[in-house]
């Protein structure tokens, strides 16, 4: 799915099928080319929405080779921002942000640890800055964790195969921690 284009208002599915959702688990590509929002994210109400699992997936690359140019590798995570303000009762669970240094063709060079730092600094910012005046969200609701921290818990089982994890496994366990 594409982060730039979230929006769960499909009219193929029936609204009501929100109704008893308590986790939404999401899983975008680590490769997302960085592209800012303009504009808001939709999503229909969901009672029971507890928790939200976003998953940065290393396994799907892009199709068609992207041009680069200057800004091309930042962290594509402004979505993430505006669910945390518009969920502010919701836990977030942030799974694997470390991967989106593949996006990079120097990526070997890089620190897969220094990046989930990063993309969680640049979540606290965005979200900081857009609740100037608006509703405050807890920080303490989102967390960032490595994939392998995940792993070790058993409740990705219920949203992601085993096949997934392990070509998630595969490809996060041979970048430079």
């Amino acid at each position: 799915m594409s982060t730039r284009m979230l929006n769960l208002k499909i009219p193929s599915i029936p609204l009501s099928l929100f109704d008893d959702v308590d986790t939404l688990a999401i899983t975008s590509s680590s490769f997302e080319k960085y592209q800012p929002g303009s504009w808001r994210l939709q999503i229909p109400p969901m009672k029971r929405l507890k928790k939200v699992v976003w998953v940065s997936d290393p396994s799907v690359r892009p199709k068609v080779e992207q041009k680069t140019h200057r800004e091309w590798y930042k962290l594509n995570l402004w979505i993430l921002a505006e669910m945390i303000l518009v969920l502010p009762d919701v836990e977030f669970q942030v799974v694997n942000a470390g991967s989106t240094i593949l996006k990079d063709p120097n990526y070997r060079y890089m620190s897969v640890t220094k990046r989930q730092k990063d993309a969680e600094q640049l979540v606290r910012l965005q979200v900081q800055q857009k609740s100037v005046g608006c509703q405050s969200y807890r920080s303490t609701c989102v967390r960032f964790v490595e994939l392998r921290e995940f792993r070790n818990n058993e409740e990705w089982a219920k949203w992601f195969s085993q096949d997934e994890m392990g070509r998630w496994d595969a490809i996060s366990s041979e970048l430079p921690v």
